[in-house]
């Protein structure tokens, strides 16, 4: 029995596999493959580029903003770029997409809490 190629199979399974023999049952842990990984997530605070360029001048940028979502956490698509560019709550504006990944630096993780504090801002 050839094993390479066995562990790329792998990554088609659930994430739960259970293995039956005669005298005992097992159940295997097996990742699960995103097969459209993205760097970001929900929450996570990040810093927008100062320039954007030509076709996103009007958007917001040099600030802070909280990742609300990646295009494929709100939509189903095959499109190419999926996952790579990102809906915001920016800082002093609001809500706004879409920005691509190469557009923003990771400054810190798990800063949703960032979004009600900015929405009162915005609110007076």
């Amino acid at each position: 029995m050839k094993r390479r190629g066995f562990l790329k199979g792998l990554a088609a399974l659930p994430a739960v596999v259970g293995i039956v023999t005669p005298d005992k049952a097992v159940a295997v842990a097996v990742p699960v493959v995103d097969p459209h990984p993205k760097k970001l997530w929900m929450g996570d605070l990040v810093y927008i580029a100062e320039s954007l360029g030509r076709s996103m001048a009007h958007f917001p940028c040099d600030r802070r903003a909280v990742v609300i979502g990646s295009h494929s956490d709100m939509y189903t698509s095959k499109a190419t770029g999926v996952g790579k560019e990102y809906s915001l709550f920016v800082e002093g504006e609001g809500r706004t997409s879409w920005y691509h990944l190469h557009q923003l630096t990771l400054l810190e993780h798990n800063r949703g809490d960032l979004c009600q504090k900015w929405q009162v801002d915005i609110d007076r």
